[in-house]
């Protein structure tokens, strides 16, 4: 008999090994790293309509490689810290094909794809995930232009470049290399005893910078910066480069306080002037009208024990009931993704260690008016509120400001913790909170 041969044990295990790198190395996993997020437009005017007929936010998908990929399981995010916030369904595409996702929020998986958030023109991250969580293509970008695509050039190659025509779902066309700067500021956002000469610079020096000084953004038609700027007032100053009819930098914000010390925090909200005054779109002026389509964008910054603690990106709206036909109105500050970050990182109020919120109040009591009087004295509701925290009662977080609308002072207002689900369940630490029965309207 004739024994059979015997294959050593470390060949058997050279095999094996060899075996699991192969699987690994050219098995389901490795086909999905031929797709790459190929172009995105997250400031949509007129480029293109989704089915629900909005000009959306998109992002385009691409197969530089040889083979089919089916998408199923893949994840879709523009959160670092989840993968799969929207997960996409079973779709084929093959080598050399493109396909477009919707960033509109609407969350839609069938025939048309909506993703369930929306891209920020602000900046912000895009993350393409395999089923098993790994990483297939991420990118973080910084803020873009209305109608200008950011895109791949060419297709699935590492080279980002604007694209002033954009091409959803066909071959990127080369916006050319553009050159983007950095606006600089000579004094930083703060109180100051005395006017000064306000220098604005650009970094590489040589960008053609245009300015605002009413609060609203300025375009390649505002004016342009030439030399120092005496200010002498309390001043809001909005820059950007421009160049070629292209914005080449960030929207730059600075507040102003000049020869005004109102001795308390300030907080300066500065918004494009129609967004609050315009008959048709203007939110105080309109000042009844709610929900998603009366919030306008705005930027906030409060400034305190002589320095800027925050700047931010955010959307405001009027708040209140009977309040908002006082004609010191409430307003509701949002941060969103849309915007910019999707939270506010800040220790807001010294009375809780809170440092992250979605959104808070500005508010003016229109309970504690005189009857019949314009005067306000501003206690009684916080005096309440401040007594029954004493008695270790459960109450939202407050802080006195100094309101800045624009370059007009608005007067005193109350920073207030915005109370929802959220705000009672992480005060008394729980999960999940349902405050249903208990709102009105918020």
């Amino acid at each position: 008999m004739v024994k059979p041969s015997v294959v050593p044990t470390q060949i058997i295990s050279s095999l094996v090994l060899s075996a699991v790198f192969f699987l690994v190395s050219h098995g389901s996993h490795a086909f999905p790293q031929t797709i790459v997020i190929n172009e995105f437009l997250a400031s949509n005017d007129s480029v293109n309509y989704d089915s629900f007929g909005n000009a959306s936010d998109w992002l385009e998908l691409y197969n530089f490689g040889t083979d089919t990929i089916d998408l199923a399981g893949m994840g879709l995010t523009d959160d670092s810290e989840d993968a799969f916030k929207w997960v996409c369904p079973s779709i084929r595409l093959a080598p050399g094909e493109y396909l477009i996702v919707w960033a509109s929020d609407e969350d839609v998986t069938t025939l048309e794809l909506h993703t369930n958030f929306k891209i920020s023109a602000g900046g912000e991250f895009l993350g393409l995930f395999a089923a098993n969580g790994t990483v297939i293509d991420t990118l973080t970008f910084g803020e873009q232009s209305t109608d200008v695509a950011f895109g791949r050039y060419p297709d699935g190659v590492d080279n980002w470049q604007f694209l002033p025509d954009p091409t959803p779902g066909a071959a990127n066309k080369s916006g050319g290399q553009v050159e983007n700067y950095e606006v600089n500021f000579s004094h930083p956002s703060n109180l100051y005893d005395a006017g000064f000469q306000l220098e604005i610079s650009t970094i590489p020096e040589g960008g053609d910078v245009y300015f605002t000084t009413d609060g609203s953004e300025p375009n390649q038609y505002a004016k342009k910066y030439t030399g120092l700027l005496d200010l002498n007032w309390i001043s809001v100053i909005r820059a950007r480069v421009y160049s070629d009819n292209e914005a080449r930098s960030e929207l730059e914000t600075r507040t102003y306080i000049i020869r005004d010390d109102p001795k308390l925090p300030v907080f300066s909200l500065v918004t494009d002037p129609d967004n609050l005054w315009d008959p048709n779109t203007g939110i105080y002026e309109n000042y009844e009208k709610e929900g998603d389509d009366w919030e306008r964008p705005a930027r906030v910054r409060l400034i305190e024990d002589g320095e800027s603690k925050f700047s931010a990106p955010a959307g405001i709206r009027i708040h209140g009931n009977s309040s908002r036909a006082t004609d010191k109105k409430n307003f509701r500050v949002y941060f969103r993704s849309e915007y910019g970050e999707r939270d506010l990182d800040y220790t807001l109020f010294p009375q809780q260690e809170t440092d992250e919120f979605k959104r808070f109040i500005l508010y003016a009591p229109s309970g504690d008016q005189a009857t019949g009087s314009e005067n306000w004295n501003m206690l009684h509701d916080v005096l309440s509120h401040a007594v029954f925290h004493e008695m270790g009662g459960l109450v939202s977080g407050w802080k006195p400001v100094a309101l800045y609308l624009n370059t007009e002072y608005w007067g005193i207002y109350w920073l207030r913790e915005f109370t929802n689900d959220d705000y009672v369940g992480c005060d008394l630490g729980y999960d999940e909170v349902d405050m249903s029965r208990s709102r009105r309207r918020w």
